[in-house]
């Protein structure tokens, strides 16, 4: 599995992928610590990140943006997004579900909780692209 963790305190991402590589070995971690490094590594990666970790209160390009620009570009608009904010806000909530995240969560929470959500979002995404294409692939819509 492939994930970009956007993360700009660096104590949280060194928190963050120490816990994940120990309960997903396979694992393999990118790390970005502002939203331009994050629009850079998902540009560089082809489409092949398979699940992304976002804080919203980045430095420069914030978390919104880098959320948009996933939702926009063809190869990224279905990856998974787990946001990770300290907002409570519902606003936000909204606004962050409306943009195309996948699951929202608040800082500071279980850390156990979060990558165990993390964790079954990638295998979700992983399960479908993975899916043996056949019959279903010419289904028409027709229920009757």
């Amino acid at each position: 599995m492939r994930v970009l963790l956007v993360e700009d305190n660096r104590g949280d991402a060194a928190l963050i992928s120490e816990e994940l590589m120990r309960m997903v070995p396979a694992a393999r971690l990118q790390i970005a610590h502002d939203g331009l490094e994050a629009g850079e590594q998902m540009r560089s990666a082809d489409g092949e990140i398979e699940v992304v970790i976002l804080d919203l209160n980045l430095p420069g390009i914030d978390g919104w943006r880098v959320l948009a620009n996933i939702r926009q570009d063809p190869m990224t608009t279905v990856t998974p997004v787990v946001v990770l904010t300290s907002s409570e806000d519902e606003h936000d909530v909204n606004r962050a579900y409306r943009l195309g995240a996948n699951c929202y969560l608040v800082k500071p929470i279980e850390l156990s909780t979060y990558l165990t959500v993390v964790r079954q979002i990638a295998d979700f995404w992983l399960r479908m692209s993975q899916l043996p294409s056949g019959p279903a692939d010419q289904w028409d819509g027709d229920t009757s």
